[in-house]
């Protein structure tokens, strides 16, 4: 759709349900995952699937025993969760010319990692973690799943903080936590935190290319689950989606 919520059309027909859009850098296709026929944490019998942006071409990309899913899609290759033994775990498959290619594991063994975001130029990435801090606490580390120093350094703290998105072009790291979206620099461990919604619930903040706009899903004031749009500021905040059933996993075109 426009980023003013018109001109919707419908790319997937999967009988087992598409979800998790997520654009390549330069736009000219689109992952989803599936199986998923309603929104939900972990996709236990999710693959990852690329298609041209006009929904043609549907091809296999990434499976998994276990579930793929949480992808996100830089020059680096695609970053994603891999759900095996009830322990999630981040893999990067980094054959860019194939947009798949064989993924390697980056989190270290016993680290509970999922919902990987890129930062602009693919050198980083922001994670959820659940297995260090003792509640869901984002981090980061380099491409290659190495830290700055012995271990990986916290972007939010004395948060239960998840969906963590990097600003492109940016230095700021998108999250939720208490149902409400905050941002912080992710290089300051987890200090100078900012509330940009007050009504809520919200989840899934997603960054335009230019770093000025955010959209999310909201099911605030008794309201359906939609997509809604806000300045990086939190203001305008506007809703573009009213369908009656659930719409969420917002993804913006470079």
């Amino acid at each position: 759709m426009n980023t003013d919520g018109t001109d919707q059309q419908r790319l997937t027909n999967q009988p087992e349900g598409a979800c998790q859009p997520e654009w390549s850098p330069d736009g000219q296709k689109l992952l989803f995952v599936s199986s998923c026929n309603r929104k939900a944490g972990e996709y236990a019998q999710g693959a990852i699937y690329v298609m041209n942006a006009d929904g043609t071409n549907v091809q296999t990309c990434i499976t998994k025993i276990g579930g793929v899913y949480d992808a996100s899609w830089s020059d680096s290759g695609i970053a994603f969760t891999h759900l095996e033994n009830n322990t999630s775990h981040i893999y990067v498959a980094s054959d860019v010319a194939s947009g798949c290619g064989s993924p390697n594991i980056i989190s270290a063994p016993r680290s509970k990692d999922s919902q990987p975001s890129w930062s602009s130029g693919g050198e980083r990435l922001v994670f959820e973690n659940t297995s260090r801090a003792g509640r869901p606490t984002i981090y980061w580390m380099f491409k290659d799943g190495t830290f700055a120093g012995s271990s990986p350094n916290q972007v939010t703290r004395d948060q239960d903080a998840v969906a963590p998105a990097w600003q492109p072009g940016g230095n700021y790291i998108a999250y939720v936590a208490n149902s409400q979206i905050w941002v912080v620099l992710w290089d300051k461990v987890g200090f100078g935190t900012r509330q940009l919604t007050a009504k809520g619930p919200n989840d899934d903040p997603k960054w335009s290319p230019d770093g000025q706009w955010m959209t999310f899903e909201s099911w605030r004031d008794n309201a359906n689950h939609d997509i809604y749009i806000m300045t990086s500021g939190g203001s305008l905040q506007t809703r573009l989606t009213d369908d009656p059933a659930a719409d969420y996993h917002p993804a913006w075109r470079p």
